[in-house]
């Protein structure tokens, strides 16, 4: 499926044109996902787009998350794309937070990234979330018991956003962007197929807990 420039380029109309003219850092793992966005944004930026950047959040929590790093790194290094290597502290922000795991660690990975953003002087943080990550949400929420009220899905763009433990409130606020959010896994998959990509699989993604 090589449409995806397409649907990024489609994505970015939604962007201000300050906010286009990037830097844009992306937020990649190295997963499918993220490692499809940034090769978009890579062969975007090639054609004239703006600048594109990279942080990639080290939790610590696998035996392989160092591996994982160093092949983002590399990844990069390839592109000639700059990037950022942010550890942080998942038992830290879980103690502060008294929550799980997960929202732990989700927690100080999008702090992690508001950080890396405001240091680059950047606007735009790119994920790479996508339709079936867009189903699973609405289904998370309708399983807590959410009402129609917080039953919202991910928006493509999300303006003004400031995480807890993230930059002070002085630095300039962080606008979220998720182009591929109305593409499907498979399709993602199959685009990193066409281009030879070899992201990270991740085996807790398989963990149904």
């Amino acid at each position: 499926m090589d449409d995806l420039p397409a649907v990024l380029r489609s994505s970015a109309a939604l962007l201000t044109p300050d906010e286009a003219r990037g830097p844009i850092l992306a937020g990649v793992s190295g997963g499918a996902d993220s490692l499809a966005l940034l090769h978009l944004l890579w062969r975007w930026s090639g054609e004239g787009g703006p600048s594109v950047e990279v942080v990639h959040v080290q939790h610590g929590l696998r035996p392989a998350a160092e591996a994982e790093a160093e092949r983002v790194r590399a990844v990069c290094a390839a592109w000639r794309v700059p990037v950022t290597i942010e550890r942080v502290d998942v038992a830290a922000a879980r103690a502060e937070r008294r929550a799980g795991l997960e929202d732990a660690a989700r927690a100080a990975r999008y702090a992690a990234f508001a950080a890396v953003v405001a240091r680059r002087g950047a606007r735009v943080l790119a994920l790479g979330h996508q339709a079936d990550d867009q189903a699973e949400t609405v289904l998370l929420h309708l399983f807590r018991g959410a009402g129609l009220s917080g039953l919202g899905a991910m928006a493509p763009v999300r303006r003004a956003f400031r995480p807890p433990g993230g930059p002070p409130d002085e630095a300039p606020a962080l606008t979220l962007w998720r182009p591929l959010l109305g593409v499907p896994r498979a399709a993602i998959d199959d685009y990193c197929r066409r281009w030879g990509l070899a992201p990270v699989v991740d085996p807790t993604n398989a963990d149904l807990a």
